[in-house]
């Protein structure tokens, strides 16, 4: 798998890093995937999604000025606008800014959520960040999906 996904996007991957920040989009995914802390592991998520959003929004023509002023499910929204119409309308509702990113940036932790609800956020988080990663790099084949108990699902085109 890890092959096939090398050999049909790592030319996309070299263009698009620069402008998209992937080394450190990667690097949050792959910290989120190794950490064990649910907290830690949706604080590295949300930082890989608030970098990618951003030089994504910043790529597709917004200014810095107009996107400090948005907060990540509008930056979301505006992908799924323009491109992305697979990101789920419940992950830009305004509980993603006040149940998870303000708790876990100001506070460090999540009240109100049991460690399977915080472990259930990551995955779909995870998720999402790799289709959005496989969407732009143009990888058009299979992959595990946490969020469907890792049953193998076609990635978005």
């Amino acid at each position: 798998n890890l092959r096939n996904f090398l050999e049909s996007c790592v030319t996309n991957y070299r263009a698009a890093e620069s402008s998209l920040c992937l080394n450190t989009v990667t690097a949050y995914l792959e910290q989120a995937r190794h950490e064990r802390n649910p907290e830690l592991k949706l604080v590295a998520l949300v930082l890989g999604l608030e970098t990618l959003s951003y030089q994504w929004c910043l790529r597709d023509g917004l200014s810095a000025q107009e996107l400090n002023k948005k907060n990540l499910q509008n930056k979301l929204l505006h992908m799924r606008k323009q491109r992305f119409h697979f990101i789920e309308k419940g992950l830009l509702s305004d509980a993603l800014r006040k149940g998870l990113r303000n708790s876990l940036i100001h506070s460090g932790q999540i009240p109100m959520m049991t460690t399977e609800e915080k472990l259930v956020w990551a995955d779909s988080l995870y998720d999402l960040s790799l289709r959005i990663l496989f969407c732009e790099l143009g990888y058009r084949r299979r992959y595990r999906d946490l969020t469907k108990g890792l049953a193998t699902v076609c990635a978005p085109s």
